[in-house]
């Protein structure tokens, strides 16, 4: 049975990143979700708000993207499965942990205005596609740069992706 979850929320801390003996890399950060009832009036009631806090366990390369873009109070969307751990500690105690196995992780763009890069003036983007060459390598992205809006003329993939606001 596969207990699949989708969650959007805000990320509660940045991502603690480490690798194991096997080499694996492995990122885990918690989110928060909130849940906001109406009052009689129709508008949201802030002050009784229901907060659900989930831990999120990445592994491999999404684990690399994930130590790079998330950060605390970023919106994320999260989609993976439930993992149940039962756990005794040497005192007797017992207890049950949840946490989500993602399988993506991505920024929710609906709130992110202020992250997103201004457009640039179409006379701008005019010169950048007329100076694109006219074949893109293998691998490269089929978008043309005017349509895309992280493009950078001169910078590469590998340092548009190493800054901090990242568009993933």
């Amino acid at each position: 049975m596969n207990d699949s979850i989708a969650i959007s929320g805000r990320a509660g801390a940045d991502p603690t990143f480490t690798t194991n003996a096997k080499g694996t890399h492995i990122a885990s950060f918690s989110v928060a979700t909130d849940y906001l009832r109406r009052d009689a009036n129709g508008q949201y009631d802030r002050e009784n708000k229901q907060t659900n806090w989930y831990k999120v366990v990445t592994f491999g390369e999404l684990a690399k993207g994930v130590a790079s873009a998330v950060r605390k109070g970023r919106n994320v969307m999260v989609s993976g499965r439930l993992r149940i751990i039962d756990w005794e500690n040497p005192d007797g105690r017992k207890g049950t942990k949840v946490e989500i196995v993602a399988e993506s992780v991505g920024l929710d763009l609906r709130w992110a205005e202020d992250h997103l890069p201004a457009q640039r003036p179409a006379a701008d983007q005019q010169a950048a596609v007329a100076a694109e060459p006219a074949a893109s390598p293998e691998g490269a992205s089929s978008v043309a740069p005017s349509a895309d809006p992280w493009y950078a003329p001169g910078v590469s993939r590998e340092a548009a992706l190493a800054d901090s606001e990242a568009p993933f």
